[in-house]
């Protein structure tokens, strides 16, 4: 089971997901390569910062799974406040230590960041999303399509219609 999640990090539906629905979903069925969550950065007009916040996590990502991992719970953790202030880079740098944060400031200068969270917009509008968040569930040759949030309880229940 594949499962695309097109997520805007300054969206509250999307941090309602990721750490309601998403986490649960990556430790009880990705630890065991039964689910396959994948990101798409969406970053939606009037959500000044949620570009932003794309290429930090992007830049995260190259850091490898669990950095990029700590710094999307970061991001949407502390979305209220950098939302407000405009400091990502406070809640970026808890998510890791100093010299790794130093390391995520540089490769944030490179060029391949922001092509690469343009690659997942241009995606995202070849998928005719709309809204974020929005799931893509691929199962058994089949392909849903899902809107808004999810609850946990109601993945788990579907997940569990594929996965054994």
């Amino acid at each position: 089971m594949r499962i695309d999640v097109f997520s805007d990090f300054q969206c509250a539906a999307c941090r309602e997901l990721f750490l309601n629905t998403i986490k649960p979903i990556l430790k009880e069925y990705s630890a065991r390569d039964k689910v396959c969550v994948v990101y798409h950065e969406y970053p939606v007009a009037g959500h000044t910062l949620g570009l932003a916040a794309a290429r930090y996590v992007e830049a995260a990502h190259r850091l490898g799974l669990p950095r990029l991992l700590a710094v999307m719970e970061s991001i949407f953790l502390d979305q209220a406040a950098w939302a407000r202030t405009g400091n990502l880079d406070a809640s970026v740098a808890k998510a890791m230590p100093p010299a790794d944060f130093s390391r995520l400031k540089q490769i944030m200068q490179d060029p391949r960041i922001g092509a690469e969270v343009n690659r997942h917009i241009q995606y995202a509008r070849q998928q005719k999303i709309q809204a974020t968040p929005t799931l893509i569930i691929r199962a058994a040759g089949k392909e849903e399509r899902v809107d808004g949030y999810i609850p946990y309880p109601v993945m788990k229940h579907f997940i569990g219609r594929y996965v054994k």
